[in-house]
C-alpha cells in the first residue's frame, strides 16, 4: 500500500535553516535504519521513499510504497540533526483513495489507544491523530467512503467529515503554519492571538480590535465566522472567475479582426457566385441533352460542314424539270 507520512517538530525548530545541508534526509534515513534493526540497510533505502520538505509549513512529507518503511516512519519520535535532536510527531496523510473523518473523545486517551480500541466494520481505520490538546481526533480510513458511525470501546461514536482549515500561528501572527509548529521562538512580549499585537504584560488586559489575518475582517484569527477559515477544494474556483473568463473571450474585435472578417466574407461571396454559375451551366447542358434524345450536340466545325453539303445537293425541283 502506498502511504504518505507527515513529520512535524513538537518543539520550536525552524527546519528551513537546514535547507540544502542534507541534515534532515540523513536524520530520517538513520531513524528508519535504526527502527528496522539493521544499521547496514541504509544504502538500500535510496529508492524506497521520497522526501519533500515544506519549508513554509515547517514540516516534512515522506512518500513510500514499502509497508515496512511506512510503519517505521509512523513510529518516529525523534530526529537527530547535525547540531541537535528534536522531538517529532509522525502521522499518516490521507491520499485521494483514503477517507478522513473526525470524532470527539476525551483528551486523556492517547492516539495509539484510540487506534487500537476503535473499530469500523464498513471501512477499516488505518490512522488516528489528535488535533493538539483538544478533544478532536481525526481518523484515516482505508477507502474514500466515510462511515457514519465507528465504535470506540464498543460504543457507537458519530463521525463527521473532515474539512481542512487554513493554518494561522498565534505566536508570530503569520498564516500557512500552525502554532504548534511555528518556527519562531516564543517572544519575550507575548503576542495576542486576537489582534496580533504584542503585550508587555500578558497578565494585564489590553484594549484590542480583532483583525483576522486570513480575511482582514474584524474577527479573531481562525474564527468560525471567518469566510476563509476552510480551504477551498482544488477543483473549486472563486465566484466570478468563470464569468470573467467569459468576458475575456467576448472582447471587442480589433481592426485586423474586422478586415479579416471582410476578406472572408468577400471570398465566400466569390465562391458562392462561381458555384452558382457552374450549377446553372450544368442545368442548361442537361436540358439540351434531354431535348436531343440524350445525344451530345455536334461541334461548330461539324455543323458548318453539314450546311455546305446541303447547299451542294441538287434540289428536288430541278430534278423534276
Amino acid at each position: 500500500m502506498r502511504g504518505v507520512t507527515v513529520i512535524k517538530p513538537r518543539e520550536t525548530c525552524n527546519l528551513k535553516q537546514y535547507k540544502g545541508t542534507g541534515s534532515i534526509g540523513n536524520a530520517i534515513r538513520a531513524a528508519i535504519s535504526q527502527r528496522s534493526g539493521n544499521a547496514k540497510a541504509a544504502p538500500n533505502l535510496a529508492h524506497k521513499y521520497s522526501l519533500h520538505p515544506l519549508w513554509e509549513q515547517n514540516l516534512v512529507v515522506v512518500g513510500t510504497k514499502e509497508e515496512c518503511v511506512l510503519q517505521n516512519l509512523l513510529s518516529l519520535e525523534q530526529l537527530r540533526l547535525t547540531d541537535r535532536a528534536i522531538n517529532v510527531q509522525a502521522y499518516l496523510k490521507a491520499t485521494d483513495n483514503m477517507g478522513k473523518g473526525v470524532i470527539r473523545l476525551a483528551n486523556t486517551f492517547t492516539t495509539d489507544y484510540i487506534l487500537e480500541k476503535t473499530t469500523s466494520p464498513d471501512n477499516p481505520i488505518i490512522g488516528a491523530r489528535r488535533l493538539g490538546s483538544t478533544n478532536v481526533v481525526t481518523l484515516t480510513f482505508e477507502h474514500s467512503y466515510i462511515p457514519r458511525l465507528v465504535f470506540f470501546l464498543n460504543e457507537a461514536t458519530l463521525v463527521q467529515k473532515y474539512r481542512k482549515t487554513n493554518a494561522v500561528s498565534a505566536t508570530c501572527g503569520k498564516p500557512r503554519h500552525r502554532t504548534d509548529v511555528c518556527p519562531a521562538p516564543v517572544p519575550e512580549t507575548e503576542r495576542c492571538a486576537l489582534c496580533g499585537k504584542t503585550r508587555l504584560d500578558a497578565s494585564q488586559p489590553h484594549e484590542y480590535h480583532p483583525s483576522c489575518v486570513l480575511c482582514g475582517g474584524s474577527l479573531a484569527a481562525g474564527s468560525r465566522d471567518c469566510p476563509r477559515r476552510y480551504r477551498q477544494p482544488a477543483s473549486a474556483k472563486p465566484p466570478g472567475q468563470q464569468a470573467g473568463q467569459t468576458r475575456d473571450r467576448r472582447r471587442t474585435p480589433s481592426r485586423d479582426d474586422k478586415g479579416q472578417e471582410e476578406n472572408n466574407a468577400a471570398g465566400n461571396d466569390t465562391r458562392a457566385r462561381s458555384t452558382s454559375r457552374s450549377r446553372t451551366g450544368k442545368r442548361a447542358a442537361s436540358r439540351s441533352r434531354s431535348r436531343s434524345g440524350g445525344l451530345s450536340q455536334p461541334s461548330s466545325t461539324t455543323s458548318r460542314a453539314r450546311r455546305q453539303q446541303l447547299r451542294l445537293r441538287p434540289s428536288s425541283r430541278h430534278v423534276l424539270r
